[in-house]
């Protein structure tokens, strides 16, 4: 009833796992909506009222609604606010138009890469269509992840990437059998002297991925420099740097 109410608003229904026992249920609705910041949440409030009028009527007394837009859950993640990523990926998935989906695979991946390699890890960051909009249901899944090879002593740059990205490509596989995703699990490997020269020269390449990538995991370099570059200050940031 509620996707036939909000099939196009609605990209993801999920049932979190219980916080405790005894403890009401949370049913989680995902929605994807247009329009300016304050229109997107004022028309969240509207749905999610339809939403626990149905949930009255059709569900049990111990299933509580509620919903998030995307652009919540990116807020969330800028701000270095996880938790609810965590939920997802150990949640059920009732409905998927493809965010829910996504978002379980990187969440499932990025713990697997972060429990073997959190030492050289400093982003791991969502991009790629669905962040620009574009995807289909069978688009690629993608994740860039910064590595920190400045302390790395006994192997180059190339040499430290090329050990890390065959574990964790292969780690991509198994994640997305975990999540129940068949879409591939794109993954692209940076190094971060490469990264931080890369902005020093202003790479449109590496401007456009701190524009449009989500961090999903972040040890305060990622989500600064996207503020920077939202802001309009990468420049002058830059040259403060040069100058001390």
């Amino acid at each position: 009833e509620a996707l036939s109410k909000f099939k196009k608003e609605i990209v993801g229904i999920c049932l979190l796992p219980p916080k405790g026992e005894n403890q009401p249920l949370d049913l989680l609705v995902l929605m994807s909506l247009d329009g300016a910041f304050e229109e997107k949440f004022k028309k969240k409030d509207e749905i999610e009222k339809t939403l626990k009028e149905i949930a009255e009527k059709k569900l049990p007394k111990n299933i509580t609604v509620n919903s998030v837009i995307i652009d919540e859950i990116f807020d969330m993640c800028i701000k270095g606010k996880y938790d609810i990523l965590g939920l997802l990926a150990m949640g059920m998935p009732i409905y998927d138009g493809g965010w829910l989906g996504a978002l379980r695979v990187l969440e499932i991946h990025k713990q697997m890469v972060l429990k073997k390699f959190e030492k050289y890890v400093v982003s791991y960051v969502m991009g790629g269509s669905m962040i620009r909009g574009t995807a289909t249901a069978e688009s690629d899944v993608d994740a860039f992840i910064v590595i920190d090879d400045t302390d790395v002593t006994r192997l180059t740059a190339n040499e430290l990437v090329g050990k890390l990205r065959a574990i964790i490509w292969g780690m991509a596989e198994e994640a997305g059998m975990a999540a129940g995703v068949k879409n591939k699990l794109n993954i692209q490997i940076y190094i971060l002297t490469d990264m931080w020269n890369s902005i020093k020269s202003a790479n449109p390449v590496i401007f456009t991925f701190l524009r449009d990538g989500v961090p999903l995991y972040d040890r305060g370099m990622f989500a600064p420099w996207k503020l920077l570059l939202k802001q309009g200050k990468m420049k002058e940031a830059l040259r403060i740097f040069q100058v001390n």
